[in-house]
């Protein structure tokens, strides 16, 4: 086994493989690459005055959108202990605002409502979910 934990190449299966492929690909910056998404397509719904469900993530300090995101509650914090986190940190899948930019939300456990976002068809691009799929799977910093 190599010093940083991966196995060798020609024998790595499962789990070591995703963990090689997270590693090698290029990091994912939230200030440069993530906010500047949400800016794009959710300003009007998910900016201040009264965002829609009280979810901000257009703001101009990114680090207070990314706060609100990774490992908070998609619900009220009476449903806390039953809903899904926005953003879970490693886990795309297991994260309520990637399954609602994919149209999974309604799927699987997921405790989802709504529609697929962004609203009106306006979906995001593969290059940009792409860009949110690895930094969720990149520890969403």
């Amino acid at each position: 086994q190599a010093e940083d934990g991966i196995r060798d190449v020609e024998r790595s299966r499962g789990l070591g493989d995703v963990y090689k492929r997270q590693i090698l690909e290029s990091r994912v910056d939230y200030a440069e690459v993530i906010q500047p998404v949400w800016t794009r397509n959710c300003t009007g719904c998910h900016e201040e005055p009264g965002p829609e469900r009280g979810l901000v993530l257009v703001d101009p300090d990114p680090e207070s959108t990314r706060r609100n995101i990774v490992n908070v509650y998609a619900a009220g914090p009476e449903f806390d202990s039953i809903s899904p986190r926005h953003i879970r940190p490693y886990l795309p899948g297991r994260s309520y605002l990637w399954r609602k930019l994919r149209g999974t939300q309604l799927r699987g456990g997921a405790l989802g409502e709504g529609a697929r976002m962004p609203l009106n068809g306006g979906y995001l691009g593969a290059a940009d979910m792409h860009l949110i799929e690895s930094w969720i799977r990149q520890g969403a910093n």
